[in-house]
């Protein structure tokens, strides 16, 4: 099942969590956040970061979205229930190819979302339509199969990691 277009927006992909959003619709969509990032990406990681707000749909998502980055080939470090600064956090303190967040923002609790990051910067307009695209066209069977990461960590797959103290550190310190 497809996410529908129109919730691929400005500054990020947003809908009805239980209508709109599938999870095999997001398991597609890791494959194209997967695809998007190791075609456009800055650097030769093969790690991204995901982290997640509290909404009941959050952890669905979430091992649907890993499911599908890891399917593309990246190694999904996952950072838990962690605010948005933290995950933007993770870009410089962990060094991946990317991040994704797992936020309804300020929406209503029915609604959830994916704030998509590229190396350190976070993604709008053009190249969000460019991850809308790939979602919808046929991604399975082009999956990648890179060697596995300097860390040792393997493409496709997942460890937990809590870097919120790591964050709180930093801010107390600068």
């Amino acid at each position: 099942m497809k996410i529908p277009s129109h919730c691929f927006r400005q500054y990020d992909i947003r809908g009805i969590a239980e209508e709109e959003f599938s999870s095999a619709g997001i398991e597609q969509l890791g494959r194209a956040i997967g695809t998007y990032l190791l075609r456009y990406a800055p650097g030769k990681s093969k790690k991204v970061t995901v982290g997640r707000d509290a909404r009941l749909s959050s952890p669905r998502l979430k091992d649907a979205l890993a499911a599908g980055l890891a399917q593309a080939g990246l190694s999904v470090i996952d950072l838990g229930v962690c605010p948005t600064p933290v995950l933007y956090f993770s870009l410089f303190h962990l060094k991946p190819r990317g991040g994704v967040m797992i936020t309804g923002s300020h929406n209503p609790p029915e609604y959830n979302g994916f704030k998509v990051c590229s190396g350190k910067d976070t993604l709008y307009g053009k190249e969000i339509q460019k991850i809308g695209k790939l979602a919808s066209s046929n991604l399975r069977g082009k999956s990648y199969r890179p060697a596995s990461s300097p860390s040792g960590l393997q493409p496709g797959g997942r460890e937990e990691r809590e870097i919120t103290s790591d964050y709180i550190n930093f801010m107390v310190k600068h």
